[in-house]
């Protein structure tokens, strides 16, 4: 349970190579993602990207047919204003420090969603700092 990019990459590459009929997949990392994505996409195999879109300008994203989900950045940000009225009407300590924990810096959807959660929490003069845990962490607190 050792998440990485890479690994995911391996996985991905992995699939097409079995010429699937389409391939679903969260865009975790542009720049990893971009070479066997595009490769499927010239084999003629259908890409759709889901939870995570291919964060670059238009005309630098990786042509997959339609993305499917949320927008991270915007997710964060309505969390940071959720806990900024919940401060206001006292129900939680006004924050100082916040930081957005991350099990991977590549991956892009997490940083968007950090980005949002800085933004509102800034305007609360909470300082704010990312701390990528890496994903070994990650799997030993929720597994014990």
């Amino acid at each position: 349970n050792n998440y990485s990019v890479q690994e995911h990459v391996r996985l991905l590459e992995q699939a097409i190579s079995t010429q699937p009929d389409g391939i679903a997949v969260p865009i975790v990392s542009s720049d990893a993602f971009e070479g066997p994505l595009r490769k499927a996409i010239e084999a003629g195999i259908p890409v759709v990207a889901f939870n995570i879109p291919d964060g670059r300008p238009e005309g630098e994203r990786i042509p997959y047919l339609t993305y499917v989900g949320g927008d991270e950045y915007l997710t964060g940000k309505k969390l940071g204003e959720y806990a900024l009225e919940k401060i206001e009407a006292g129900e939680i300590p006004k924050p100082t420090h916040v930081v957005c924990a991350s099990h991977d810096s590549a991956h892009q959807g997490l940083k968007a969603r950090c980005a949002g959660m800085k933004d509102a929490m800034e305007k609360a003069g909470a300082k704010f700092d990312e701390l990528f845990i890496g994903a070994g962490l990650l799997h030993r607190v929720l597994h014990t």
